[in-house]
């Protein structure tokens, strides 16, 4: 497998890049979008991926306890987001490994 990092873009501007990708992944993103900035990345998005194509989130959850990190997002956010055009496949609990928190 062959990767190229070509430069750093604006999340809201993926579209620019004039081509198709089987897997997009992001992580620690979508959960620091704005609520008007999260359908634009949607958007940006779905003009990257190929028809088959699939993307992976890791974000926090509401299921996150508080005091710690950036905001909180719902199963039902992620479902209104990603609603029209998208097939979600699971959303499920995962770890978002870190060196700066404490147990």
């Amino acid at each position: 497998m062959q990767i190229k990092v070509e430069s750093v873009l604006n999340a809201l501007d993926l579209s620019r890049l004039n081509r198709k990708f089987d897997t997009a992944t992001g992580s620690g993103l979508f959960h620091t979008l704005s609520d008007e900035d999260r359908p634009v990345f949607v958007d940006n998005l779905a003009a990257i991926l190929s028809p088959a194509g699939k993307y992976f989130m890791l974000c926090f959850s509401e299921l996150e306890p508080a005091g710690y990190g950036p905001r909180r997002i719902t199963k039902r956010e992620i479902q209104d987001n990603f609603r029209e055009g998208w097939s979600i496949n699971y959303i499920r609990p995962a770890i978002f490994e870190n060196r700066t928190r404490t147990e």
